[in-house]
């Protein structure tokens, strides 16, 4: 699952806090899970070739009109005839 580019933030007073601790309590119970960022928005965009495949998790700090703020929040790579994240 990956974070929506185009939904809004909700504007409530201390709504950042309240989802950062709803990951940190998300982590521990599901260690398949990887990475959990609730709080920025964005895309993920993915490079396969035949050594690797490589997911670049890109957070915008705006939606609703272009911008070029863009950068890489997370990146994870699996290479050629490995299970393993790196």
């Amino acid at each position: 699952m990956t974070s929506s580019v185009t939904s809004p933030s909700i504007p409530v007073p201390g709504l950042q806090q309240l989802v950062g601790d709803v990951g940190k309590i998300l982590m521990p119970e599901n260690p398949h899970i990887r990475y959990i960022d609730l709080a920025n928005r964005g895309f993920v965009t993915l490079e396969i070739n035949e050594e690797r495949l490589q997911a670049n998790w890109h957070h915008v700090p705006f939606v609703g009109f272009k911008n070029d703020q863009v950068h890489i929040g997370k990146r994870f790579t699996v290479y050629s005839g490995e299970s393993k994240l790196c």
